[in-house]
């Protein structure tokens, strides 16, 4: 079996280790464009990361798998271009991923299935978010960007002013929206992951990431700098009853809309402490958590492949997958220096 990954991260790299690595069957892994630190690849094109989606397509080839690491490549369409070709992909069409590259769209889709999730507005105008910041009776509020961001679209000001500026930021890059959301003050966050056939659904221990830059949750948000599996909620069987409810009406509403949805979904959601702890999803991304993905797989005692297979094939089998008992748990640490200009010692 030749399988290739799309991506070039810490995600991919463990997506790719644990698929050359778990079973006979898989004779070829690919990893495109790769970077340097991924060694069990056959193909490593990290030298060019910035491919055409032709080029991509082209270098993959035929392939009995295709899996789709990063966010980027299907709002561009890839995985609509390998089913095309009749390749098995792991990883959503562009119209069903756009539960994450568009925001108001994922906000939507929460909506009509009835899952909590906080109050929002969308404002067209940096002179209308700012009136509104100034109006609404939010404790605190959250700006978000409406488009794909890397992780890193989402702003919490502390004040006003730090508000007017992130405003000015996001219309000065060229959005033409933006997204104001009532901040749950009072509780916490974790990371709840699916893969789906576009019916069934099987859920990964919940998992947590630690998203500012800096010591004692200060600093700007970033992509991730690194995660733990499984944190506390996973223990707690009414709290994932009612995610997996959450994110099974997810697919099938997405199915009922005539956009069946393969691949993973990875929802982030808060406990609100405020409101005798509903479980709130704030934002849902169409792949694999980065860097969740890094300390969830080792936990998965399961054949990967069979499993990304299985969802491949409209065949999910949910009670065939096992897991690592639960004395046992996984950490990912992220290395990182201080971004240019910075005094941050992170």
């Amino acid at each position: 079996m030749r399988v290739v990954v799309l991506g070039s991260g810490g995600r991919e790299s463990c997506l790719a280790t644990r698929i050359a690595g778990e079973t006979l069957a898989v004779t070829s892994t690919v990893v495109v464009p790769g970077n340097a630190g991924i060694e069990c690849a056959e193909l490593n094109l990290s030298s060019n990361p910035e491919l055409s989606i032709d080029t991509l397509v082209d270098t993959c080839g035929v392939q009995d798998l295709v899996v789709i690491g990063p966010e980027v490549y299907l709002e561009q369409g890839v995985a609509d271009r390998f089913c095309s070709k009749g390749v098995k992909c792991f990883g959503p069409t562009r119209t069903a991923s756009r539960i994450e590259w568009d925001r108001l769209a994922g906000k939507q889709l929460l909506q009509a299935c009835a899952v909590p999730t906080p109050e929002f507005k969308i404002l067209g105008s940096a002179e209308a978010a700012r009136q509104f910041c100034r109006a609404c009776d939010w404790d605190v509020y959250v700006i978000k960007r409406l488009g794909l961001c890397g992780g890193k679209g989402s702003y919490l000001p502390q004040n006003i002013d730090e508000a007017d500026k992130v405003i000015e930021e996001v219309f000065n890059a060229g959005d033409e929206a933006v997204l104001v959301e009532r901040c749950i003050c009072r509780g916490h966050e974790f990371s709840a992951t699916v893969v789906t056939d576009g019916t069934r659904t099987v859920l990964f221990p919940f998992s947590q990431d630690h998203k500012r830059l800096e010591e004692f949750d200060a600093g700007p948000n970033t992509g991730g700098q690194g995660s733990c599996c499984p944190c506390s909620d996973w223990f707690d069987l009414a709290v994932r009853a009612r995610v997996q409810g959450y994110l099974q009406a997810v697919v099938d509403q997405l199915r009922r809309e005539g956009t069946p949805y393969v691949g993973a979904i990875t929802a982030n959601l808060m406990v609100d402490a405020t409101r005798q702890n509903e479980v709130n999803v704030l934002e849902m991304n169409a792949r694999f958590g980065d860097p969740e993905t890094q300390s969830m797989l080792p936990l998965l005692r399961s054949n990967l492949v069979e499993l990304l297979l299985q969802c491949c094939l409209g065949r999910l089998d949910p009670a065939s997958v096992r897991w690592a008992d639960t004395t046992t748990s996984a950490v990912c640490v992220v290395l990182s220096t201080p971004p240019q200009g910075s005094s941050s010692s992170s």
